[in-house]
């Protein structure tokens, strides 16, 4: 009966060693788990603060091409104002009398000169 008991009792211990690797094993599996989720968590982290950093270049740079385009505009605009201006002062005379004849009915041929008045200045 000692060879009965000895078979039993290394059954029982290839069982005891079978149960501890199981358990090792899902131990081991739970804690590499774990460990993926935390390398997980911290690389969104990385990239989401990349990818702010980038962001704010990116919208640094655009917010200085806009406002390079801005003061484009507003020297095309002030051109554009200061060559009406002149253009006004330069045919201002004539659209007057040219307005006052057509007003009170005088013929204007296209060659009348009003820079210089012929008597009939307002």
């Amino acid at each position: 009966m000692d060879y009965a008991v000895a078979v039993k009792k290394i059954i029982a211990a290839e069982n005891e060693a079978q149960r501890q690797a199981a358990e090792a094993k899902e131990r081991v599996r739970r804690l590499l788990g774990e460990q993926l989720e935390a390398d997980k968590a911290k690389l969104k982290k990385e990239y989401e603060a990349r990818v702010a950093v980038r962001l704010q270049k990116l919208k640094a740079f655009e917010e200085a091409v806009a406002l390079e385009e801005r003061k484009q505009i507003e020297q095309d605009h002030d051109q554009c104002i200061a060559a009406l201006e002149a253009n006004y002062a330069a045919n201002r005379n004539a659209w007057v009398q040219r307005l006052f004849a057509y007003i009170i009915g005088e013929p204007l041929s296209p060659n009348d000169d009003f820079n210089h008045s012929s008597g009939n200045a307002v």
